[in-house]
This record gives C-alpha cells, structure tokens and sequence, in this order.
C-alpha cells in the first residue's frame, strides 16, 4: 500500500490514506494491514494552528498531560493532551509579536516552569504550575471577589459566590 511509504516522512498523510483505502475496500488484506501499521506507528494529531498560522515549537510536560506550542504571533499556548483543549488565554511574550514569533519553549524537568525562546534570543521563564489553593490563587490575582458575570464565565459548574476576603 502506499501509505506504508509515508510512515516515516509524513505519518499523518499515511493514516489518512490506510483510512480512505480500508473505506474503499475493508475486505483487501493489503488495505487491512495499512491501517494496522498506521495504528502503530507513534502517537501523532493534527494540531490547528491558531497563531498566526505558524507553531514554530513544541513541548510536552515530562508528565505527557500539557502540551505547549510557540506561535509566529508571539503567544505561547498550553493544552490540555487528553481533549486538546486550550487552558487559559495565550500567555504572550513580550518583544516576541512582530520580530518572528518564538523560537522555541521547554518545560523544566518538574513541569512546574516554561520556558520561552523569543526569535531575538531572550529567554523567559513562567510559573505554569498549578495553584495548590486555586480559590487564594484568584483572590490574589484579581485582588476582588469575581463578579457575577466573571463567575459566569469562568465558575459555570458552581452557583455564584463571594470567594475573597
């Protein structure tokens, strides 16, 4: 199958193309044992560029739940690995936006710091570890109790409440 000779170069076209052959003809062994030997190459997704159009980099926790990418637009974003959901808003890297975007990011060894290369070679470090007590984390943020159309947005499982002091 042809697929086959993608496996290494581009997984992702050899998976698509083991699927459509099995589609067209699930009983051709050739077809079944393309989509197995797509099935067990390494884990691979398509992530969607949403900065920019470019992911210039991208590091997995040490723990493989958080994914961070570096955009052209200067952003780095975390994901969630399991729902490939983006946590938060973009954190963005100041002088990194017009000058080529990132270079790069890497987690520290405890997963608990990120940190960025901007294309002019700075090298920034962020506290991406999350808060041992969230609700003191957010008071000390916002410096105020949530509104009630923030928590709306932000606490939608819970029914509204004063949090902070």
């Amino acid at each position: 199958m042809q697929s086959e000779t993608f496996d290494t170069t581009d997984p992702v076209a050899a998976s698509l193309l083991a699927a459509a052959a099995w589609r067209i003809d699930p009983g051709n062994p050739l077809a079944r044992e393309s989509l197995l030997d797509a099935y067990a190459q390494p884990d691979h997704a398509v992530l969607n560029a949403d900065s920019g159009g470019r992911v210039y980099g991208a590091a997995f926790s040490p723990d493989g739940t958080l994914l961070a990418t570096a955009g052209a637009d200067g952003k780095v974003r975390l994901r969630d690995v399991a729902t490939r959901s983006q946590i938060g808003a973009p954190i963005t890297v100041p002088g990194s936006a017009g000058g080529g975007g990132l270079g790069g990011v890497a987690f520290s060894p405890d997963g608990k710091v990120l940190a960025t290369a901007g294309s002019d070679g700075t090298v920034l470090r962020w506290d991406v570890a999350f808060p041992g007590n969230l609700l003191d984390a957010v008071c000390a943020i916002a410096g105020r109790s949530l509104t009630r159309q923030e928590w709306s947005v932000y606490v939608q499982s819970e029914p509204f409440q004063q949090v902070c002091p």
